[in-house]
C-alpha cells in the first residue's frame, strides 16, 4: 500500500490504464457512408465529383452525460471528404444520429447543398435532388446510405 501512495510501479501503472481507458473514448463515433451521385437529366453516375460531408455538431446542453461528452470530443463537427468513382460513389464517414451536410462540387456546375436527418441503419435515402446556391433544382441527384 505504502508503494500505491509513493508513486510506486503498480500505482503508475493504474493510473496509465485510467489514461488509457478515458481516451479510448475521445473524438465523435464514426460510420462509412457511400455518397451516390448522379445526373439529374439522364441519371448517369458523375465520376470526380467532389463530396464533403459533414456531420453536424450537436448543440449545448448542461447534462452531465453531455458535458463529459464535450470535453471527449464526442460532440464535435465531423469532417469527411471524397471524391466520386467510376460508379459515382465517393465514401465518406458521419456520425450516427446526428445531421448530416452534404456538398458536392462538380467541374461543370455550381455546387449543391443538401441536409440530410436519416436513419442510414434503415436503409439508404432515396435519390434527392439538392438546391444550389441560387436555390434552384441542381444538376445532379444524390443517395446516402451504408456500405
Amino acid at each position: 500500500m505504502a508503494e500505491l501512495r509513493s508513486g510506486g510501479a503498480a500505482g503508475r501503472a493504474v493510473a496509465l490504464g485510467a489514461v488509457g481507458v478515458a481516451l479510448v473514448g475521445c473524438g465523435p463515433v464514426s460510420r462509412p457512408l457511400v455518397v451516390a451521385v448522379r445526373d439529374a437529366q439522364t441519371h448517369a453516375p458523375i465520376v470526380g465529383a467532389g463530396v464533403e460531408a459533414d456531420s453536424l455538431a450537436l448543440g449545448t446542453s448542461l447534462e452531465v452525460s453531455d458535458l463529459l461528452d464535450d470535453v471527449l470530443g464526442r460532440r464535435a463537427v465531423l469532417e469527411s471528404k471524397g471524391i466520386t468513382d467510376s460508379r459515382g460513389e465517393a465514401h465518406v464517414a458521419y456520425s450516427p444520429g446526428r445531421t448530416i451536410s452534404v456538398v458536392v462540387l462538380v467541374t461543370d456546375g455550381p455546387p449543391a447543398r443538401l441536409t440530410i436527418l436519416h436513419d442510414f441503419e434503415a436503409g439508404p435515402t432515396g435519390w434527392l435532388t439538392p438546391l444550389q446556391w441560387a436555390s434552384k433544382p441542381a444538376a445532379v441527384e444524390v443517395r446516402a446510405g451504408r456500405e
